[in-house]
């Protein structure tokens, strides 16, 4: 994927979105057992990829045309405690994968991802890259202004199957620096102030979410993500 052409990106994001609203309800419905099937889950998947290639080549302006756009993706529950668990089960019809070759329930699209992806998947773009990708969209769909809805625009099913040191999530390490933290700030539509301010406001929701789960994997909150203290405190 071209990184630097706005009109083949809009074209590449227009087709993803047809794709998208092909397999997604427009209107928020109760998620069903079963209802995220194979072409839902490949629509995930070119989305993701899309932000990894951006993300990697630091295409901000294209990062925020693809966080403008809606692909319809709703995961409604009620309860927003943050049991990503319990959504990932509800949301994806992998059951039959997960059983064939032993895998935690739940962990199905990720271990698919990372196998896909573990030598250089689509455009060259490794496992890790993805799973970058896949939390950026996630802290997008976290950051956005306060609305009333009971369901999630974005699920980070990549997040727990990070290797050993490369665990934590390095675009939101970087935004200890200023200058990293701006650019990150204007991808996702926000300036600095705002993304702090926003950012501070939910890391309480965003740290239970991972006290209640196992997408900690026992490591570090702090480590692995950044508390809002130290966003933007070095040069």
């Amino acid at each position: 994927m071209d990184c630097k052409h706005e009109d083949g990106f809009e074209l590449l994001l227009g087709g993803i979105e047809q794709l998208a609203d092909a397999q997604s309800p427009r209107v928020p419905v109760p998620s069903q057992h079963g209802e995220f099937d194979v072409q839902r889950i490949l629509v995930q998947e070119l989305i993701t990829l899309v932000a990894a290639t951006c993300l990697n080549a630091e295409s901000w302006r294209l990062l925020n045309k693809l966080g403008a756009r809606s692909f319809a993706f709703r995961f409604e529950f009620a309860d927003r405690s943050g049991n990503f668990v319990r959504l990932v089960q509800a949301a994806e019809s992998m059951g039959a994968y997960e059983q064939a070759n032993r895998i935690t329930a739940g962990f199905g699209i990720g271990r698919l991802l990372k196998e896909r992806y573990s030598g250089g998947g689509l455009g060259g773009v490794r496992f890790e890259q993805l799973r970058e990708a896949d939390f950026f969209l996630y802290e997008l769909t976290e950051l956005e202004p306060p609305q009333k809805q009971d369901f999630f625009r974005w699920i980070p099913p990549l997040f727990p199957l990070g290797d050993k040191g490369s665990t934590a999530i390095g675009w939101i390490r970087r935004c200890k620096s200023a200058s990293w933290l701006e650019k990150v700030a204007g991808a996702m539509g926000m300036n600095v102030a705002t993304f702090k301010s926003r950012y501070e406001e939910r890391w309480a929701h965003v740290a239970e979410i991972f006290r209640e789960s196992w997408w900690s994997l026992g490591h570090d909150l702090n480590w692995i993500l950044i508390e809002p203290k130290d966003l933007g405190t070095q040069s």
